[in-house]
C-alpha cells in the first residue's frame, strides 16, 4: 500500500467539478441537460471505482479471517493498482 500522505484528485472528480462550476458560472445551481449527459457517465465510473474498492476491501477481511495468506496477498495487490489509479 502507498504510504505516501499525498492526496491526488482523480480526473473524472476534477471533470464533476469542471460540470459544476459550468453550470454555476450562469447563475443558477440547477445542472442541465447538457451538463447532466456530461455528469452521468463519470457518475458510474466513479460509482463502479468505489464499489470495486468496497469490495476487494471486504474481501481482504475475509481472507485474512480465513487465515489465507496467499489470497489476501492477492486482494492486497488488485487494491493496490486500484488505489493508484484513484491517486491519478
Amino acid at each position: 500500500m502507498n504510504t505516501n500522505t499525498v492526496v491526488g484528485i482523480h480526473p473524472l472528480h476534477r471533470k464533476m467539478a469542471q460540470i459544476w462550476e459550468m453550470s454555476t458560472m450562469r447563475g443558477n445551481t440547477i445542472i442541465g441537460v447538457a451538463e447532466m449527459q456530461l455528469f452521468i457517465p463519470l457518475l458510474k465510473r466513479n460509482y463502479e471505482l468505489v464499489r470495486q474498492l468496497d469490495e476487494l476491501k471486504q474481501l481482504s477481511f475475509v481472507a485474512y479471517s480465513m487465515g489465507d495468506h496467499d489470497w489476501l496477498m492477492e486482494i492486497s495487490a488488485k487494491i493496490e493498482v486500484l488505489e493508484q489509479e484513484l491517486e491519478i
